[in-house]
C-alpha cells in the first residue's frame, strides 16, 4: 500500500495518532502524516461519517478542525462537517463504554472484559492500563475477571501468546479470540476477534 492510494492516506492518517495522543487538529494530522490538508481534511469526514474518528473537545488556540479518537468498534454519531476550532479522535484508544450484546457490531463493552479490549490493553500504553484500573472492573458474569491483579496477568499472557481470549467474560455461552493489528510503523492500531 502506498500513500498514493486512498487507503495508504487513510493509513498514514490513523498511525499519525501516537500511543499517547488523545486529540489532534487538522493541521498537526496532515503535519504528520505527510498527506496534504485538504486530502486529510475530506478523507477525515469520512472517517467521522464510518465511526473511526469522532470529533474531539474545542481546541483552545486557532481555529482549525481536528480530531480524536471515539472508544473501539464504536459509531460516530457526529455531522460530518467539523465545525471549528476543534480537534479530531481516533478510535484506536477504547473506553470502557457497554452494549447490551457482545457480538453486536460496533458495540461498546468494558475493554478488561473483551478479547478486543484486552488485546488493546496488552499492547498499548501503559497510561491506558492504569486508567482502566483506575476503576472498579464491573463484573458482567462469574467469569468476568474483576481484579487488578489477574487483569495484569491476563494482559501479560496475551502479549506473550500474541492473542487474548475472552471465555464467558461478558456475557455466558460466550467466547472469543483477538489477535492485534499493527500498523507500518509497528504500532498496535486495533485488534481483530473471532467469536
Amino acid at each position: 500500500m502506498t500513500a498514493n492510494s486512498v487507503l495508504g492516506k487513510v493509513q498514514l492518517i490513523l498511525e499519525a495518532f501516537g500511543p499517547e495522543d488523545e486529540h489532534l487538529s487538522l493541521t498537526e494530522l496532515a503535519r504528520r502524516s505527510g498527506v496534504a490538508k485538504a486530502p486529510v481534511h475530506r478523507l477525515a469526514q469520512e472517517l467521522l461519517s464510518w465511526g473511526v474518528l469522532e470529533h474531539g473537545a474545542a481546541a483552545t488556540t486557532g481555529s482549525a478542525s481536528g480530531c480524536s479518537r471515539p472508544p473501539s468498534g464504536s459509531r460516530g454519531s457526529a455531522s460530518c462537517a467539523p465545525p471549528p476550532a476543534r480537534t479530531w479522535k481516533t478510535s484506536a484508544r477504547p473506553r470502557t463504554r457497554r452494549s447490551t450484546s457482545p457480538s453486536r457490531v460496533a458495540g461498546r463493552m468494558p475493554m478488561h472484559c473483551t478479547a478486543t479490549g484486552k488485546v488493546q490493553l496488552a499492547h498499548g500504553p501503559r497510561a491506558l492500563v492504569d486508567e482502566v484500573l483506575a476503576s472498579p472492573l464491573e463484573r458482567l458474569t462469574p467469569h468476568t475477571v474483576s481484579t487488578p491483579g489477574l487483569m495484569l496477568h491476563e494482559l501479560t499472557r496475551a502479549r506473550a501468546n500474541g492473542y487474548a481470549v475472552e471465555y464467558e467474560q461478558t456475557r455466558v455461552g460466550f467466547v472469543s479470540v483477538a489477535i492485534p493489528l499493527t500498523g507500518a510503523t509497528g504500532l498496535t492500531t486495533g485488534a481483530l476477534a473471532a467469536r
